[in-house]
Formats: C-alpha cells, structure tokens, sequence
C-alpha cells in the first residue's frame, strides 16, 4: 500500500515532490507519468492535499485493477505557480522506451531514478 497520506504531502510541501511506489522500490531506470490519468491543483493546506492524495490513491488502485500498469503515484510542486501535479508513474529502465512512453502520455519531462533528475522531453 502507499506510505501516509499526511507524510507525502508534507514531502510534497518540504522537498517538492515524492514518489510512492506500490510495490518493490527501484535504483535505477525512469519514472514516466501518465498526463491521461493526472490531477493539478493548487493549495497549500496540507490537510487538503492528504486529502486529495487519498482519493487519488483510491483512483490508482482502481485503474490498476482495469488493467493499467501503475507501478507508483509521484507527485511534484510548482513553486512558481504553487500548481501541485500527481501522477500515475510506471517505471521504465530503459531512457530511449521511458522517451517513447511520455511522448505518449503526453509528459513535459522524466524523472531518473538514479540520479534524482528530471529530463524534459
């Protein structure tokens, strides 16, 4: 199951993002979001964003269960704009197929595991 509610929004707040895998963590290879399946927002109440983090949760697990692969929930803050963005992430090893798939789905960037860095696509 995914960590706390309460726990990732303050990561969300503190760090600027989070990802919450729903099974076996990974070291290495991309984490690549699904703008079809997205939710932005904005606020700074961390109560509201646990909230939304829940609900969205439930979302996950119910696409899961329709057949898409959801390996994690991630989650990011714009601070410029104070626009909170969550995401259905499946985890990709290789860059040029986690490259393919955001194309795809629509996405501004990739996340690298192994280096903590985002690549704008």
């Amino acid at each position: 199951m995914f960590s706390n509610c309460f726990s990732l929004a303050h990561d969300l707040k503190v760090n600027g993002g989070f990802t919450s895998w729903l099974a076996a963590s990974h070291d290495s290879g991309y984490c690549v979001g699904n703008n079809n399946y997205s939710l932005h927002f904005q606020s700074d109440n961390e109560q509201e964003i646990a909230d939304k983090l829940y609900k969205f949760m439930v979302y996950a697990e119910v696409l899961q269960m329709r057949g898409l692969t959801v390996d994690a929930i991630g989650g990011w803050l714009d601070k410029d704009t104070n626009t909170i963005y969550l995401d259905i992430v499946q985890h990709i090893e290789n860059l040029a197929d986690a490259i393919e798939l955001a194309k795809l789905n629509q996405e501004l960037a990739i996340y690298e595991i192994h280096t903590a860095t985002c690549i704008d696509i």
